[in-house]
């Protein structure tokens, strides 16, 4: 990552920085459970794809051209407080935990119910290595809500202040807090008297940063995130870093956003699984440059062959292929022979068949 000069920037965007912690270029690859574990988080943020073959990139300073590759940062998947303060495992403290040199920057998600355990699971956090923690009161899924855990705290903004008080008084100088939260529980006025309740709690406190997400969180997923929503707390909260989410699944559509919102930058979950190139082609559209054509079939098969390895190096090979498969499916979905792709990804049971379809559907690029 570069750091030592500013980013050249389009006009409409500036670097993205969350407390002391330098990101760069304004979208990040923001959490999801059961996907952005750490194979997947080292992929996107070491893609090696050069741009110097591309005529168009040139004339483009050399630290710029290494500075396109990947997501800028990353965020470790939601982990659960108690998770965090009772496994003792080294091989899942390393599974979920550990961290490389080159997986700076990198933010660590904390989810729970009682405050009094939020401090200690954020310094453990901490002592690995994660650069800030990221209290989440967003997430959507019935079980969680149904435990008091994640967007239900958006329905009890004193308790989810609690929490964010107590992970700020222990956290050490220099270590950002940020959180991550819905427009709301519902679209019941007293929900977003909630949300606002929280959000200037939170400010005062003293949070680096808030994601928000443009839909509630009886929404899930559904309809389509109010970005409108983004752009008027954004224009209520000049100073405060706000990143926008929802429905970004292509570099153009997170430019946009920003530009059309003011956010300070993009996090992009769904929209970066099976397709890690949206953060290099977002980097150069934030540039000025040419968009980055599509990755050949060789780049993905090289992507896919990376994934597959530091899986196995990290889970053992027999659970790799209980993991790995939905990767496949998601990287095949723009494949040319999509339906035969994803119906042998589906079943693929050891390394051998793995880059065997590598070689079959990626024109024998797929080499290990």
């Amino acid at each position: 990552m570069i750091s030592s000069s500013p980013l050249p920037l389009i006009k409409g965007l500036k670097p993205l920085s969350i407390g002391n912690v330098y990101i760069g270029f304004p979208a990040i690859q923001a959490p999801l459970s059961g996907y952005s574990d750490r194979p997947q988080r080292h992929v996107t943020q070491n893609l090696h794809e050069s741009v110097a073959d591309f005529p168009e990139y040139s004339a483009l300073p050399s630290q710029w051209k290494t500075s396109i590759i990947g997501a800028a940062a990353t965020v470790a998947e939601v982990m659960l407080d108690q998770f965090v303060l009772t496994v003792k495992k080294s091989v899942k403290v390393n599974q979920r935990m550990g961290l490389e040199p080159s997986d700076h920057p990198c933010g660590a998600q904390i989810m729970g119910a009682f405050p009094e355990d939020f401090p200690p699971a954020a310094m453990r956090l901490v002592k690995s290595g994660f650069d800030w923690i990221d209290l989440n009161f967003a997430c959507p899924v019935k079980k969680v809500l149904g435990r008091k855990r994640g967007g239900f705290l958006l329905s009890e903004p004193e308790t989810a202040l609690e929490m964010t008080a107590r992970t700020r008084d222990a956290l050490p100088d220099g270590v950002p807090l940020t959180i991550k939260l819905r427009k709301g529980y519902d679209d019941s006025a007293q929900s977003e008297d909630n949300f606002y309740k929280l959000l200037n709690g939170a400010i005062a406190i003293g949070v680096d940063a808030v994601a928000i997400h443009g839909r509630t969180v009886l929404q899930r997923y559904t309809g389509e995130a109010d970005w409108s929503f983004l752009k008027r707390v954004k224009s209520e909260f000049p100073s405060l870093v706000i990143l926008g989410c929802g429905d970004l699944f292509s570099a153009q559509t997170c430019l946009d956003r920003i530009l059309e919102t003011g956010v300070d930058g993009v996090c992009i979950a769904r929209g970066a699984i099976g397709n890690p190139w949206i953060f290099p082609a977002f980097n150069a559209l934030a540039m000025g440059l040419p968009a980055l054509p599509p990755p050949s079939l060789e780049e993905q098969a090289a992507v896919l062959a990376e994934h597959f390895n530091r899986c196995v190096d990290l889970y053992g090979e027999r659970r790799t292929c209980s993991i790995i498969r939905k990767f496949g499916i998601k990287h095949a979905l723009t494949h040319p022979r999509k339906d035969e792709l994803v119906a042998r990804f589906v079943t693929v049971r050891n390394r051998e068949e793995w880059f065997s379809i590598l070689k079959e559907f990626y024109e024998k690029q797929g080499a290990e």
